[in-house]
């Protein structure tokens, strides 16, 4: 009885979960905005660190991540994914093809390994992902003009 009830509740729990997620009946696909940054608020107007997503037409894209280190040689280290998408509804799920190094603005001792991968909640303003540590957002930088002060 104990096991029946359990799986029940469980069976209830992820139906609400599916449903709050809009994953019963979802029409639609989200769609990038194409070829615009998809950028990290923190870093907006900051010269020394820049975090953001590009995605292509084709199914492919960027990730760049160029960062202030006090651990690098050169004080910065930088690199760009080169990665492949998918997209299911309003997600999108972003697993790696090859790496390109920065190396005017770092060094090249930065591994990314060839299982890198992210899945984000999409939009054409927007990407989130949730980690352990919160829900991060990417802004498009066609949304930025009608926020203007933002980041100011």
């Amino acid at each position: 009885m104990k096991k029946l009830l359990i799986t029940l509740t469980s069976l209830c729990l992820l139906g609400g979960i599916a449903m709050a997620c809009g994953c019963e009946n979802n029409t639609g696909s989200a769609t990038p905005t194409y070829g615009k940054k998809y950028l990290y608020p923190g870093y907006i107007n900051d010269k020394d660190n820049n975090l953001y997503y590009i995605f292509n037409k084709d199914g492919t894209g960027i990730y760049a991540d160029y960062e202030y280190s006090t651990t690098a040689q050169s004080g910065f280290y930088g690199y760009i994914i080169n990665f492949d998408y998918k997209i299911s509804g309003n997600r999108v799920v972003c697993t790696y093809n090859s790496v390109a190094k920065d190396y005017d603005k770092g060094n090249d001792s930065h591994y990314i390994s060839s299982s890198w991968y992210m899945a984000f909640e999409i939009s054409e303003d927007f990407l989130f992902f949730d980690e352990q540590y919160g829900t991060y957002v990417y802004i498009c930088e066609d949304y930025l003009e009608s926020i203007p002060e933002f980041g100011k």
